[in-house]
């Protein structure tokens, strides 16, 4: 096995590289297969590491069957062999022998620490020269709780001596489970023992897991809230680079219970899994498939090769043990995802993208910068560059999660742009909403919506309705048949909108509302009060002054219109079919309204209000009003008392003549026709523009000459509309 935790654990040289140490171990090597036994090593306080091989024997077992006893009989043999030359005899079946001697030829006590590659199995007998023995196991597959010291694959064995104690060791080294034994005499070494030494690397390991699993439960957490892939994946990519870090040379690198060979897979599957939750964590955060879709295509096919490699060596190592084979086919990999990565860089750093340097900086800091300084620190036994290999996943983390909280803040930027546009479309709609719904009013009056109970005609469905009590008004202009056919069709259409363009705004500001144009009539609502609809009927007169002048001014003949008003409970709603649809109202009260403005023409007045409207309107209001009589409409049969009303100016004439014109409505209705005509010739004297009291001066003087008929009430009874 090619020794996967070397980089994590500084490799044993001598403490003194001088070329006279080095003559000395040339030399001894020579004279190892002449002496035939090894001299022991002394071991000075002046030494602090030292390489064993000059000092080692070697002896095969290789069916595995010797004893210690007998092992103590059995002659060695002095190993001049390279590391090669050692791999090219060894045989995976066979158990190793190894045996040296060390003295303390000092006046004080000292403690030193055995150090050997990873194996794994070794079984190590120290024998005293005091008549002492100690039976010591260690390695990859002994647990932890039958070790000396609990502290990983690596031998460990605490050997002290007093002065001039000579220690005899023999070491049985095992490692069946694995293609070739990685036994190296170079890497047998003795160091100062110092049991502290390997605390400050435990409480690393521990304070960065700490750091990890801080980081995990974060951003499992913002997975939970945010439901963005990115964080679950940089979640399994701190999982599996824990996980692999405590296999390495944390706790589960000397496990205390369970198999060491059926556990060591799992560390290998945090091993494959971190450059695959890598790429995926680097394809979500980027964007690649918006970004750069051919990296993200190319990421896709690449990452389900690994996920393909990794569960296949999963599936081998559970039917063959065999951690060597896969651990290089992992570094192979961990090579080409080097390259991979530098290629991805490279494309990354062109777009510019900000958020793309978050992650190249962190990825570097530990695929180029830490691993980097590991290898070197390895290599030429630098201190503490596994710290500095962990300080470059803190870096790394930072720089990841600084691109995380740059991607939220550029998902929220993103959103409040999004939400932004979003009003902008929505006002804009809104804006042209509201024009529809203000050019849908000039065709139905907001007002009649908001009495159905809508606000918009967008949501006025067939069949919507409601009963009110409502006061109708009908105008029209007298004589507009004989006026129309005066001017051709676009003299006529401009002269009904100048006409009507003045009458519509009076309405409004009343409280009222337009509900039909019918050519030169117009009919309004007022929902309110009838107060509304009497004020609106005066003012509509009083602008119609002012329109005669401006015709006057033109040398047009003025105009007239009459104006009948009624108050009733009507229905208002949505009338006709899916295919066409229109608001009106249904109802009696209607009909009776265009009738009082058809009783204008017959009474020759301007504005005719029925009873139950007159009935309405305060006393105080600013109007003044006479008596018409009872009147039966075409179509009723019930006769109503229906009223004049015009606009109280001092000085009208007609208030002046009011007491005498009742008197006569009243003889009139009592058939005292002789009265009933003296009193309405008292009012044409007054004022002879009165067609009014003419018509009931008219009507008294034919009844008084002519009689009534049977059963004559004074009931004015109308045919026609």
């Amino acid at each position: 096995m090619e020794r996967p935790t070397l980089l994590l654990l500084p490799l044993a040289k001598p403490a003194n590289n001088s070329p006279y140490r080095i003559i000395l171990w040339l030399g001894a090597l020579m004279l190892l297969p002449v002496l035939g036994w090894t001299q022991p090593l002394a071991l000075h306080t002046d030494q602090s590491e030292i390489i064993l091989a000059p000092w080692l024997e070697v002896k095969v077992d290789s069916a595995q069957e010797w004893t210690f006893e007998q092992v103590q009989q059995a002659n060695f043999a002095a190993q001049t062999l390279s590391e090669n030359q050692w791999r090219q005899k060894l045989d995976p079946q066979a158990a190793y022998w190894i045996r040296f001697s060390l003295t303390n030829p000092g006046d004080m006590p000292q403690s030193w620490m055995l150090y050997n590659p990873d194996v794994g199995k070794a079984e190590v007998a120290v024998q005293s020269s005091r008549g002492t023995k100690n039976f010591f196991a260690s390695g990859k597959y002994v647990k932890a709780r039958d070790k000396p010291l609990n502290e990983g694959a690596f031998v460990h064995i605490p050997l002290s001596l007093q002065p001039g104690e000579t220690l005899t060791v023999w070491m049985r080294i095992i490692e069946q489970d694995y293609n070739a034994i990685s036994l190296d005499p170079r890497l047998i070494s003795l160091g100062t023992w110092k049991p502290e030494r390997f605390r400050p690397l435990l409480d690393t390991v521990t304070f960065f897991q700490g750091i990890f699993w801080v980081m995990i439960i974060y951003n499992l957490i913002l997975f939970l809230l945010l439901r963005r892939r990115a964080y679950l994946y940089y979640a399994g990519y701190l999982l599996s680079l824990s996980v692999f870090i405590l296999f390495a040379i944390g706790p589960l690198s000397h496990p205390s219970v369970g198999d060491p060979r059926y556990l060591m897979p799992l560390g290998y599957l945090a091993f494959g899994s971190i450059n695959i939750c890598y790429f995926l964590f680097g394809r979500s955060l980027l964007d690649l498939k918006s970004r750069l879709p051919g990296w993200d295509r190319f990421l896709q096919y690449y990452i389900g090769l690994k996920l393909i490699i990794l569960l296949s060596v999963q599936v081998m190592l559970f039917f063959r043990f065999d951690l060597n084979l896969a651990l290089n086919l992992e570094f192979a990999m961990s090579g080409l995802d080097l390259i991979i990565s530098a290629a991805w860089f490279w494309a990354l750093a062109r777009t510019g993208y900000r958020l793309a340097w978050y992650f190249i900086i962190g990825s570097s800091s530990v695929l180029y910068l830490g691993l980097t300084l590991a290898v070197l620190g390895h290599i030429f036994d630098i201190s503490h560059t596994f710290t500095i290999f962990l300080g470059s996943i803190v870096v790394e983390i930072l720089f990841f999660s600084l691109g995380l909280g740059y991607k939220a803040q550029e998902s929220e930027r993103e959103k409040l742009q999004a939400e932004r546009a979003r009003r902008e479309t929505q006002e804009a709609l809104n804006q042209e909403l509201s024009k529809i719904n203000t050019a849908f009013g000039r065709f139905v009056p907001h007002e009649f919506l908001k009495a159905l109970g809508h606000e918009s005609v967008l949501e006025v469905a067939l069949g919507d309705g409601v009963e009110k009590e409502v006061t109708v008004l009908f105008s029209d202009i007298r004589a507009y048949t004989t006026l129309s056919e005066q001017m051709t069709p676009q003299e006529n259409f401009h002269f009904l909108n100048a006409y009507l363009g003045r009458m519509g705004p009076v309405i409004q500001r009343n409280h009222g509302f337009v509900n039909q144009y019918y050519g030169d009539g117009i009919m309004a609502l007022f929902l309110e009060s009838p107060q509304d609809a009497v004020q609106a009927a005066l003012e509509m007169q009083e602008a119609l002054i002012l329109y005669n002048e401006a015709r006057s001014k033109k040398g047009r003949s003025p105009i007239r219109i009459g104006l009948g008003l009624h108050t009733g409970s009507l229905m208002m709603g949505v009338i006709g079919d899916t295919l066409r649809m229109e608001a009106g109202v249904v109802a009696d009260t209607v009909n009776v309204a265009a009738r009082m403005e058809g009783l204008t023409k017959h009474y020759h007045t301007d504005i005719v209000v029925s009873e139950a409207c007159q009935q309405k309107v305060a006393a105080t209001a600013p109007f003044s009003q006479r008596s018409l009589g009872r009147v039966q409409v075409k179509g009723k049969q019930q006769a109503m008392q229906i009223y004049e009303i015009w606009a109280a100016h001092q000085g009208d004439i007609r208030d002046q003549s009011l007491d005498l014109f009742q008197a006569g409505i009243q003889a009139y209705h009592e058939q005292q026709f002789a009265e009933a005509a003296r009193a309405f010739d008292q009012v044409i004297a007054l004022n002879p523009e009165d067609k009014t009291a003419r018509f009931f001066q008219e009507k008294a003087t034919h009844y008084l000459l002519e009689g009534v008929e049977e059963g004559w009430t004074g009931t004015e009874m109308m045919v026609g509309k």
